[in-house]
Parts: C-alpha cells; sequence; structure tokens
C-alpha cells in the first residue's frame, strides 16, 4: 500500500494500493443495524470515483436504517442512550476485546483483551485501555487493530 490520498469524504480513510487499486475504510463503526443491512465499513474500488460511490452507498444504507430504527424505538417506548448504541458497537466490532462502559468514573470506557502472543506484544499490542469517551476508545481501539494486521 501506498500512503493515504487526499479524502474523497470525511471519515473515511482512502489508500491506493501499489496496483492502483483504492481501498477506503470508515474512520467509525456503523450502527450494528446498519451493518446488518448491508453497510460495509471497508469498501475497494478500481477508480475514485467508483470508490466515492461506494462510500455514498454505504452512508446512504446506514442513514436509512438508523432513522427507521430509531422511529421504531420510539414508537415502542424503547429508550438507547448513546452510550449503548457505542457499547453494542465497539463489542460486535472488536470481539477479542471485552469492553465495559463504567460512567461513575473519569476514564469510563475500558477494553481488556483476553490474551495476547508474543509478537503481538512485541509489536505494541496493549492488554488493556481505558478511556473518556466511547470515541476515544473506538479510535485507540481501531489503532490496536491496525497493529495486530500488520503483524506477519
Amino acid at each position: 500500500m501506498v500512503p493515504p490520498t487526499n479524502v474523497i469524504r470525511q471519515g473515511w480513510r482512502v489508500l491506493e494500493s501499489s496496483e492502483g487499486r483504492y481501498w477506503a475504510t470508515r474512520e467509525r463503526p456503523f450502527s450494528l443495524a446498519a451493518e446488518k443491512a448491508g453497510a460495509f465499513r471497508t469498501v475497494d474500488a478500481n477508480t475514485r470515483d467508483e470508490l466515492a460511490g461506494l462510500i455514498a452507498t454505504q452512508e446512504n444504507i446506514a442513514a436509512k436504517v438508523d432513522a427507521a430504527a430509531s422511529v421504531a424505538l420510539e414508537e415502542l417506548g424503547v429508550v438507547i442512550t448513546r452510550e449503548e448504541r457505542r457499547l453494542a458497537v465497539l463489542r460486535d466490532t472488536h470481539p477479542g476485546w471485552r469492553i465495559v462502559y463504567l460512567p461513575e468514573i473519569t476514564a469510563s470506557w475500558w477494553a481488556v483483551r483476553a490474551k495476547l502472543t508474543p509478537a503481538q506484544r512485541d509489536a505494541g499490542v496493549v492488554p488493556s485501555l481505558a478511556r473518556r469517551s466511547g470515541e476515544e476508545l473506538a479510535a485507540a481501539l481501531a489503532l490496536q487493530d491496525e497493529i495486530v494486521h500488520s503483524i506477519p
């Protein structure tokens, strides 16, 4: 892979392979409902225009599903907090981590990894993370995933 190219859409990281193929990964996970409806967090294409179209499609799927889910839950009288949604998405996106939300403490978002291999430890993967917000934890977990995926 070559270094990231300019932005096609805010919130997505775009890379161009050494063979000229384009890849994009959404910086933040979609909701669980959007993912189950077919919104992909990572897409690839032969051209930048095709990639931009695929990104727009993923965002449209997510927007429609999230709007419908919100209305349905409201009609049922179910209130799901932003933190509960974030926790569900984080757990679904990072199954190798045990993730908890403890609002009564300052660093209220925690993730603990069950086992680390020596190669993971040497590469910089950490056994636990604590952050002040779900967004900060999501970013830290994404970084840990990048490290894990870079290990030969």
